[in-house]
């Protein structure tokens, strides 16, 4: 699965969420400022983010998520560094400690492509392109092990945060499925109108797929 979120966050409320955390950063290291604030603004981004996430139709239908590792951000342009750290994929939640499935990663960017040159988020898989750039705000879901590198930052910065997901299906083929018909059901329910007698039947399909292939 690779899946193209638009406006998961506000280009707005991206810019303003890349500039908090980052200006707690510098901060923290280059003036010696208390450490409590820099954990401060970096666990209320995560929020917001979650947040938005949780309120996006397109995250919840493609993900189905049950649980998500708090986001990490990333404005160093250090590409061969974010390419390590994205390929440690958790087997734990990082917070609780509880066992933790990676069904599925993510990218948000944080800045517009204009603002940096190359940075590319290299992908492998059957539909994957050469690279993605995304402009501020926009998302990409793909499986972990589809992973294979972000392309070097040649000019400018390189603004994202990253996470993993556990969501409610484990198997990827069960979840491709339910995410096709739930599109297939929201398309049909715009043309034909939500009470209308097959979309009510192919809503009741989906439930009773969900039921059979959730795992938590």
């Amino acid at each position: 699965m690779i899946v193209t979120l638009q406006n998961v966050l506000p280009p707005a409320m991206a810019t303003k969420l890349a500039d908090l955390v980052a200006g707690a950063a510098y901060e923290h290291h280059a003036r010696g400022c208390d450490t409590a604030a820099c954990t401060h603004a970096t666990q209320a981004a995560q929020a917001e983010i979650t947040a938005a996430l949780m309120d996006h139709s397109g995250f919840l239908s493609s993900v189905l998520p049950h649980s998500l590792v708090p986001p990490i951000f990333d404005f160093s342009s250090d590409s061969e560094a974010l390419t390590r750290q994205m390929s440690k994929v958790p087997q734990c939640h990082p917070e609780t400690g509880a066992p933790f499935r990676p069904d599925l990663a993510a990218m948000v960017a944080l800045s517009d492509p204009a603002d940096y040159e190359g940075g590319e988020l290299r992908l492998s898989g059957r539909f994957a392109r050469a690279g993605y750039r995304l402009s501020a705000g926009d998302m990409m879901v793909f499986e972990p092990g589809s992973f294979r590198s972000i392309a070097p930052v040649k000019e400018g910065r390189l603004k994202l945060c990253f996470f993993w997901m556990q969501s409610l299906v484990g198997d990827s083929s069960a979840r491709n499925t339910l995410y096709e018909l739930d599109r297939t059901v929201q398309a049909l329910s715009e043309t034909l109108g939500g009470k209308n007698e097959q979309v009510s039947r192919l809503t009741g399909i989906y439930h009773q797929l969900m039921r059979r292939w959730a795992e938590a």
